[in-house]
């Protein structure tokens, strides 16, 4: 599962694959998600969203999933519905990043409290 941090236009976004683990562990904060009260916000320039590729469809988990402020879309047989992040699906995969390297990118874009 492949996940990108969305944040360059015109020039390709950093990415990295999850581990076995953490491909669990995103399943089971994907469970029990409560429809949300508002659609996934479209971002503008800078940091726009993570987005999840499911190319192997791991079981639990849709073919393509946009996380962006406290909103999670998930994309099912080409219908967008969007729930809130009450599991902090977006804080989480933000630390992925910065353990992926890409923490100094984080703090430009989001300021030092990412």
């Amino acid at each position: 599962m492949q996940v990108i941090l969305d944040v360059f236009s015109g020039r390709p976004n950093p990415s990295w694959e999850l581990t076995s683990q953490e491909a669990s562990e995103l399943a089971r904060r994907l469970i029990g998600l409560v429809p949300a009260n508002r659609k996934l916000p479209e971002g503008g320039l800078g940091y726009r969203g993570l987005t999840l590729a499911n190319p192997h469809k791991m079981a639990g988990v849709p073919v393509e999933v946009r996380v962006f402020q406290g909103i999670i879309g998930m994309w099912k047989h080409g219908h967008l519905t969007s729930y809130s992040d009450r599991n902090n699906v977006e804080d989480w995969l933000l630390e992925l990043a910065r353990q992926r390297g890409h923490g100094d990118l984080l703090d430009q874009l989001l300021g030092n409290n990412g």
